[in-house]
């Protein structure tokens, strides 16, 4: 939740940046092929495994688009936070214009347009 931070004008905490940082360092889920007849340890996933693969795609993310909202290069960053008011998602804007306002259109885009909707059909 910390990292939201680099989603605005603000940078990070130090503690929130070491937290991630100590995830990430640990030893994440290990990758396996199926149609083995033993599966060294994938069969019991433990949380900090899980947190070390979430917090190792962050860092990945963190490096390659910023913290603020102007990259190493000079460029705006595309990373940005959902608009929906019952979502804190962050995703990276890959869109031509870097407008978009969704993390998914499917989910929150979809809900917005319809509240939008209803909210016009009834003031008709």
């Amino acid at each position: 939740a910390g990292l939201r931070a680099g989603t605005g004008r603000t940078r990070p905490a130090p503690d929130d940046i070491d937290t991630v940082n100590l995830f990430a360092a640990l030893p994440d889920v290990p990758p396996s092929l199926p149609g083995g007849r033993r599966r060294a340890g994938a069969n019991r996933v433990r949380l900090a495994q899980a947190l070390s693969s979430v917090a190792r795609d962050a860092v990945a993310l963190f490096t390659e688009v910023g913290f603020d909202d102007v990259a190493a290069d000079g460029q705006p960053t595309r990373l940005s936070r959902c608009s929906a008011e019952d979502c804190g998602l962050v995703f990276y804007d890959s869109s031509r214009g870097g407008t978009r306002r969704w993390c998914s259109m499917q989910r929150c885009g979809n809900r917005a347009k319809v509240r939008a909707h209803r909210a016009r059909r009834a003031t008709a």
